[in-house]
């Protein structure tokens, strides 16, 4: 009970920081003065520091989307948790208590959760960090077609949350889609775009597969196993058992694929919930989902222009659109989507001219037989990269080359540097 008070304790201090009067000028202004002063006990105001430590709070309690209980609960040695049948049994039994998938203990089940947290820690490990940006995708698309919660783990087992992973039958994305089945749910497919790759295009489809497939079967573990491989190898093997509609019955007649299917995903739900038992911890995320802005680009748009004029990653902007094969969005006039940091929206807005214009600046120093040539600029008070570039039509990575500038140099007031203008 005192971890639901500590939580408890926890969100009642964010729900009163979130609902701080804000004070409007004008006619109102004395009687909203005299409001506050009554209820000054309520009028909450968070320095910077602890708004950032609230956040990171709030990180860790989203990061895999796990249970915060989990860090009160007796950590076992990874021996343990990966053979001692009686621990495995009891805590898969605790897991079944919270939702209506039943997790069911089986040697097959043992012999994955050696595999993800003996052998491949490291996998996991990846899983748990890409966990914080997928995650509350999958979970808010599972909520919208009251779906199961758990089912987030099939994506896991599926492609180890990797958007563009591709399997040898050329399965693609998150929930890997085959063309066919691709085409099912209208997930786009051409020479620029593949829809399988899109977090929230795929994982919709994903939702309504799987819920046709519970309406077929009317139990998650057939229903699982036919998103695997189909409801048809289901529907024949049950009758070749008599019509025994049990997974663990008519497994032996599933193909080795479908056998392993449902036993990997009951593992992947006990390791990536006792993690630290196998001393695995989360990598680092590229980025957490709720530190993303969403923008519409209508022109044909290079990823990798838009990384070196923001002067951001361009890993990290490819791995937040995966959904564009050629790392370019096409022109589109109903707007294609962009993903990007929040930090960067506002950077994209004031630069999207230089970013969708492919404007020409040179890679070296101008001559006499070209139109550009070099000028001296003197750094002013209140400069920044970004405010030269913008004023200058150029980019920062520009800006850094032309001057020989390391990644992390700052800018100096009175500094001379050199510009190229047309």
């Amino acid at each position: 009970m005192i971890k639901h008070k500590t939580y408890g304790h926890i969100l009642v201090f964010l729900l009163l920081a979130s609902v701080s009067p804000v004070h409007a000028d004008g006619d109102d202004d004395k009687d909203n003065k005299e409001s506050a002063s009554k209820n000054r006990g309520f009028d909450i105001i968070l320095p910077d520091s602890m708004v950032k430590n609230t956040q990171k709070l709030c990180d860790s309690l989203i990061v895999s989307g796990l249970e915060a209980e989990t860090q009160e609960e007796r950590i076992y040695s990874a021996y343990e948790a990966s053979h001692n049948d009686s621990l495995i049994i009891s805590r898969l039994e605790k897991l079944s208590r919270r939702t209506e998938i039943p997790l069911t203990y089986h040697a097959s089940v043992k012999e994955y959760i050696q595999a993800y947290g003996l052998r491949n820690p490291q996998k996991i490990s990846r899983i748990l960090g890409r966990s914080a940006f997928y995650y509350p995708i999958f979970d808010h698309y599972l909520n919208t077609y009251k779906l199961p919660p758990e089912l987030k783990h099939l994506a896991s087992v599926e492609s180890s949350l990797d958007p563009v992973a591709v399997s040898k039958s050329g399965a693609v994305g998150l929930w890997q889609f085959l063309p066919g089945a691709a085409g099912l749910f209208d997930l786009q497919m051409d020479a620029w775009v593949d829809e399988r790759s899109d977090p929230h295009k795929s994982t919709d489809a994903a939702c309504r597969y799987l819920s046709y497939l519970y309406r077929i079967f009317g139990d998650w573990h057939l229903a699982m196993a036919a998103y695997n491989g189909g409801p048809g190898a289901i529907q024949k093997a049950m009758a070749r058992c008599g019509g025994e509609s049990n997974y663990w019955k008519i497994r032996h007649k599933l193909s080795n694929q479908m056998q392993s299917y449902v036993p990997a995903f009951i593992a992947m739900n006990y390791v990536l919930h006792y993690h630290r038992d196998f001393n695995i911890k989360p990598a680092v995320p590229v980025c957490y989902y709720h530190q993303t802005d969403t923008l519409h680009v209508r022109k044909k748009t290079s990823l990798d222009r838009v990384a070196e004029v923001l002067d951001i990653d361009h890993a990290i902007v490819r791995s937040l659109n995966p959904v564009y094969r050629q790392g370019v969005i096409p022109e589109n006039d109903n707007g294609c989507v962009l993903v990007l940091p929040r930090t960067e929206s506002i950077a994209f807005i004031l630069n999207q001219e230089i970013i969708t214009g492919e404007q020409f600046i040179p890679e070296k120093k101008a001559t006499k037989d070209t139109k550009w040539k070099a000028i001296k600029y003197i750094v002013q008070k209140g400069d920044s990269l970004h405010k030269i570039a913008i004023e200058h039509n150029c980019t920062i990575q520009d800006i850094r080359r032309w001057n020989n500038f390391p990644k992390n140099k700052p800018l100096f007031y009175d500094e001379e540097i050199v510009l190229y203008v047309e």
